[in-house]
């Protein structure tokens, strides 16, 4: 996590929560670490935050950004928050 933080914390002084959203690079970060450790990461970034920041970076932005429908964003949190069997 230490390699990001920088980088992360950068961004977010530039944006803000509301202007973050979280992605990752899979299936090409599998090589590194299984989904749900890439997860964990992202979300030991935003610890600080508050929790409707947190939901805008891991679900708000997306959904007014694209223009989700709630029954989509529900289902891209499941796989955010919820780690993978290796």
């Amino acid at each position: 996590m230490g390699c990001l933080r920088p980088y992360y914390e950068t961004v977010l002084a530039a944006f803000g929560p509301s202007r973050l959203m979280f992605g990752s690079d899979w299936p090409v970060s599998s090589l590194a670490a299984p989904y749900g450790d890439v997860c964990a990461l992202y979300r030991g970034l935003v610890t600080d935050l508050s929790s409707a920041e947190q939901g805008a970076i891991f679900s708000g932005t997306a959904h007014r950004v694209y223009g989700l429908r709630l029954q989509c964003l529900t289902r891209v949190q499941a796989l955010a928050y919820q780690p993978r069997p290796a």
